[in-house]
């Protein structure tokens, strides 16, 4: 949790809401995190610091949503 959010920060994401769980099996566990934040630089920004943490061996999906802010 610690090194996804702040990879994410530090590019920008104001994290508003994060649910996590665990899945997969007993012999093969998965941990799920999902977050919904804001990112003034948009999804654009974010990409760049996922780089280093697919590289580590986490999987990250960003799907970005259009939003009515305000």
């Amino acid at each position: 949790v610690a090194e996804v959010t702040a990879a994410l920060a530090h590019a920008g994401l104001n994290i508003l809401e994060l649910e996590s769980e665990v899945g997969g099996t007993q012999d093969h566990p998965i941990y799920i995190m999902l977050l919904a934040g804001y990112a003034a630089g948009g999804s654009a920004a974010l990409e760049p610091a996922l780089a280093p943490l697919r590289l580590g061996g986490i999987e990250v999906r960003l799907t970005a949503i259009d939003a009515l802010i305000g």
